[in-house]
């Protein structure tokens, strides 16, 4: 019944049709119903059906003028609030994309008029840690304390706050203030969360700047020769390996001076161990210093040293070898505070590919060059 009448009565004309249809009855029944109880005088009768007749249609007439009214009213209250509930619409969408594109969380909306929470319910700077900021609210911060109590994450927030009074006082004017203080917790909240991983990205990727730093180091030592800062005789052979490797595919040759320090023995037994290790400390320096800076300098081990010279024949590299032979005696004597006679070396030079084919070969070649010249 009820839905026949909300599809009957969906029009102005409609309703006023059936009020007045409604006056109009009443004026007929109402005669007929006193009509027993009256005496009437000749004429009165229809005189009294006329006037009730009048009377149920401005009664009528009354019901759907004030019906007609408070629908206006309402109508009004309902196009104001649709106008409101678009504004706010439109300035959600606003706040969120002025938010996104320009990374910036502080959306704060609010007026003086919108009390503090640190204020109205007299916290202490321990107790609250909006405290003394006018613009944070209590509700706007995830795991926080207020009055001893643990508010919890966002979401348990937002059930909790929304029954905080300060909470109903700073939307209480309107459902516009209610929107720009749920839009501030969301983005404060994503604000947190957005902190709490660039914090933890900053201290990954800092740790990762540590570990790629230790590992460089840790590559480094183990290639380095500790004592003379030249490399070791690992590294050394591979070394050895890919310029051989390299000269063979580009047919260029390439030469490897082998040295083997005099008279060693003699300054570690008369000046000590200690000034042995400044003497190689400083063949070291030396060699580093005078080589080219695509010669590749390696301690091979006890005094021994190695010089892997590319793009050098074995006569470029012999006299090489000659010039520094002469050159060491006076820069490493100088560095060290020992004579020139306990400073000198023999070299051994072998080239490929006249001496060797491989890198072993190589090896074995200036090694027996270098014994050769130490007869």
């Amino acid at each position: 019944m009820t839905g026949i009448l909300a599809r009957y009565l969906n029009s102005m004309w409609r309703i006023f049709s059936v009020m007045v249809l409604f006056g109009l009855v009443m004026g007929l029944v109402f005669p007929l119903v006193v009509d027993p109880f009256v005496t009437w005088k000749s004429g009165q009768k229809i005189y009294f059906q006329l006037a009730c007749l009048a009377a149920g249609f401005a009664v009528g007439t009354f019901c759907y003028y004030l019906v007609k009214i408070t629908l206006y009213e309402r109508n009004m209250k309902l196009s104001a609030s649709k106008q409101e509930l678009e504004a706010a619409k439109e300035k959600f969408s606003k706040l969120v994309h002025d938010s996104i594109t320009s990374r910036s969380w502080n959306v704060e909306r609010q007026g003086d008029e919108v009390p503090t929470c640190w204020e109205v319910k007299d916290c202490k700077s321990t107790d609250c840690p909006a405290y003394g900021h006018e613009h944070v609210r209590c509700w706007l911060l995830a795991g926080t304390f207020c009055r001893g109590e643990v508010q919890g994450e966002f979401a348990q927030k937002l059930g909790d706050c929304i029954r905080c009074d300060v909470y109903q006082s700073a939307v209480a004017a309107g459902p516009m203030r209610e929107i720009d203080e749920d839009f501030n917790s969301l983005m404060w909240a994503v604000k947190e969360r957005e902190d709490l991983l660039s914090a933890a990205k900053a201290e990954l990727e800092e740790q990762y700047a540590r570990l790629e730093e230790l590992q460089r180091r840790t590559e480094e030592l183990a290639i380095t020769d500790a004592l003379t800062g030249v490399r070791n005789h690992g590294h050394f052979q591979e070394a050895l390996e890919q310029e051989v490797s390299r000269a063979k595919r580009y047919q260029r040759p390439l030469s490897l001076v082998m040295i083997d320090l005099d008279h060693f023995k003699s300054v570690n037994d008369k000046f000590g161990h200690q000034k042995g290790d400044d003497v190689l400390r400083a063949v070291g320096r030396f060699f580093t210093g005078v080589t080219r800076e695509v010669d590749y300098i390696a301690r091979y081990g006890g005094e021994e040293f190695v010089i892997i010279m590319p793009e050098i024949t074995g006569d470029g590299a012999v006299e090489a070898a000659e010039r520094l032979r002469e050159q060491m005696k006076d820069e490493v004597s100088s560095a060290v505070n020992l004579p020139r006679a306990y400073i000198g070396a023999s070299f051994g030079v072998a080239d490929f590919p006249q001496c060797a084919g491989d890198a072993g070969s190589l090896i074995t070649a200036a090694d027996s060059a270098l014994l050769f010249s130490k007869r």
